[in-house]
C-alpha cells in the first residue's frame, strides 16, 4: 500500500469538497501529466489549484508545506518551481483546518506559522490564520489582496473605546517615525500620543 499516494487522494477529496460545500463546482483534469490537480469554478472564473500534504513541526509551531514537483530520468531527478503560468494557489488541510496560498508566494516551499513566535511576528513570516480558504476566498471574490493579521493588528484604546487600525489608516494619520514610536510604546506597554495602544491578540489555530 502506497501511503503517500493515499494521503495525497485523500487531500484532493478534501480540496474538492471545501469548495463544493461552498457552493463552487470543481473539475479534475483528465490528465496526469497537469500542473494542477482540481479546477475550481468561481463566479465564473476558473483557478487552477495543486494540491499538497504539510506537516507540522510542534517545537517550532509552523506548517512547512513542499511546493515543488520532480521529474526522474536514469541518472538524477530534478525539482522545479511552479509558476503562475501552471497554477493559482496551493491547497493544504490540517487539522481540520483548509488553506488556500498564492503560487506567488511560494519557492520551493512555504512555512506557516500557527503558534505565536517568541521573538514577535517579523515582516517575513507567514501566519497560517491569513491563508485560511475562507480569507483567501474573501480577497479571490472582492478581488482585494489577502487581510493579513500583520496589516490589522494595532489597536489603540482611547477614553474606553477600541479602534483596530489598518496599515493604510496608520500612514494615512501618522508619519513613519510616529509608528515606529507607538509600536516601541506598545513592546514597553506604555502610551504614544496620549493613547494607550495594543496589539490584537495572534490567531492561534
Amino acid at each position: 500500500m502506497d501511503t503517500t499516494l493515499i494521503r495525497g487522494d485523500v487531500n484532493e477529496l478534501q480540496c474538492i469538497l471545501d469548495f463544493q460545500k461552498r457552493g463552487y463546482y470543481c473539475s479534475i483534469p483528465f490528465s496526469g501529466s497537469c500542473r494542477y490537480d482540481v479546477v475550481v469554478d468561481i463566479n465564473n472564473y476558473l483557478y487552477r489549484i495543486q494540491c499538497k500534504s504539510c506537516v507540522y513541526k510542534e517545537e517550532a509551531g509552523v506548517l512547512l508545506m513542499n511546493t515543488t514537483h520532480q521529474t526522474t530520468n536514469t541518472t538524477r531527478t530534478i525539482r522545479y518551481m511552479y509558476t503562475v503560468d501552471e497554477i493559482d494557489y496551493f491547497y493544504t488541510n490540517w487539522n481540520n483546518y483548509s488553506f488556500l496560498i498564492p503560487v506567488n508566494e511560494a519557492s520551493t516551499s512555504k512555512t506557516l506559522r500557527v503558534k505565536e513566535p517568541q521573538q514577535g511576528i517579523q515582516e517575513t513570516m507567514s501566519l497560517a490564520h491569513d491563508y485560511l480558504i475562507d480569507n483567501v476566498l474573501e480577497s479571490i471574490l472582492n478581488k482585494t489582496p489577502i487581510k493579513k493579521y500583520k496589516d490589522n493588528r494595532i489597536i489603540s484604546i482611547q477614553n474606553g473605546i477600541e479602534k483596530l487600525w489598518t496599515t493604510e489608516e496608520l500612514n494615512n494619520h501618522y508619519n513613519e517615525r510616529q509608528i515606529r514610536y507607538i509600536k516601541e510604546c506598545i513592546t514597553k506597554d506604555g502610551m504614544a500620543y496620549q493613547i494607550r495602544w495594543k496589539y490584537k491578540e495572534f490567531p492561534v489555530l
